[in-house]
């Protein structure tokens, strides 16, 4: 594996993992009580701002994005064609969208002729959400229910964690998807490359 290439991807799963929560004791609700009841209130945020959320998923969207240019550089290195890089990355509609939302916080709009994607994609409010995955099995499940002090609590077998988001529209204010999917379907491609193009020492 070409060393570089393999910092490259490691520092990918590094920032998506940053992006991810799953210590919930550092996640509780806002319980307030009163003599009519008690209030549960939950965003998930941990106390940061949007900034500082924001922050960090635009983070991940470059370090995402840029992948595209290293492999590209890694061809020219080993005499791989540039062109067939750019092909595999532009053919993938969710690399396609990471790096419109990259280039738009680099240059501070939206992108030329609608971008790669052709959507000129853009984020909404950057959030931090729960979810709730089952395993990849029959009958698997996972549930939240909130503990006395308003902490989750979970059972079943599944994957509960927190991550960073924001909702993706088009140029037309059409939604797309959620931020957090175009981005681990994007990382994923980017794992797949090393094996369609041979990266190896």
């Amino acid at each position: 594996m070409d060393s570089e290439i393999q910092k490259r991807i490691e520092r990918l799963y590094a920032a998506v993992g940053r992006v991810i929560e799953r210590d919930f004791e550092s996640l509780p609700a806002t319980v307030i009580s009163t003599p009519k009841g008690v209030l549960m209130h939950q965003d998930f945020s941990g106390g940061a701002s949007e900034a500082e959320m924001s922050d960090a998923l635009h983070s991940l969207i470059a370090s995402v994005a840029s992948f595209h240019d290293h492999m590209k550089q890694w061809a020219r290195k080993h005499g791989v064609s540039e062109d067939s890089i750019h092909n595999y990355f532009a053919g993938s509609p969710d690399f396609c969208i990471v790096r419109d939302l990259w280039n738009n916080d680099k240059h501070g709009g939206t992108p030329d002729k609608d971008g790669w994607s052709r959507k000129a994609p853009r984020l909404g409010s950057v959030r931090r959400v729960m979810e709730l995955r089952t395993r990849a099995e029959a009958n698997s499940s996972c549930f939240m229910t909130v503990g006395k002090r308003g902490q989750p609590v979970f059972s079943g077998n599944g994957d509960p964690r927190t991550v960073l988001t924001a909702e993706v529209v088009d140029k037309l204010g059409n939604g797309l998807g959620e931020a957090h999917g175009f981005i681990e379907r994007a990382v994923s491609l980017c794992e797949k490359s090393l094996g369609q193009f041979r990266v190896v020492s």
